[in-house]
């Protein structure tokens, strides 16, 4: 069996490194594979990465094409495995898009977990989500409307 190829998936947060850290002891023969924005010093991980797929910073509001140009970078990366920081619906769906045949959540204390819920399952969840953040924010606007 050959060594398993590793994306770790940047996302904001105080453990990224520690993230890394943590593939690195567990995976000693992996390659590890780092899913970092462009703007993200590169001097933090150095040595502790095989490759990096430098994505867009984010600055903007993700729009569509955005993502798919993400997802296209991390399917190309062949990767075995994908590993994210936040189980979010958005993360979650990109995960499940990812190819990666295995598929895990890296928690702020420091454990793992498997994300093993069906593509369809992910993308309704998602798909949830994003219609409720717009009725709460389509709602609130309702209450700020001056009468005329």
């Amino acid at each position: 069996m050959s060594a398993p190829r590793i994306c770790a998936f940047y996302s904001r947060g105080p453990h990224y490194v520690r993230l890394l850290r943590c593939l690195r002891e567990n995976y000693p023969d992996a390659t590890l594979v780092a899913a970092i924005p462009t703007s993200f010093p590169y001097h933090a991980i150095e040595g502790l990465v095989d490759e990096t797929l430098r994505l867009d910073d984010g600055t903007k509001p993700k729009r569509l094409a955005q993502n798919w140009t993400t997802l296209g970078q991390i399917r190309r990366a062949k990767c075995s495995h994908l590993v994210i920081m936040f189980d979010s619906p958005r993360l979650n769906l990109l995960s499940a898009l990812s190819g990666a045949s295995v598929r895990r959540c890296f928690t702020v204390d420091g454990r793992f977990y498997k994300l093993k819920q069906p593509l369809i399952t992910v993308f309704l969840n998602y798909l949830r989500q994003r219609m409720t953040g717009m009725w709460y924010y389509a709602r609130a606007g309702w209450g700020t409307r001056k009468s005329q």
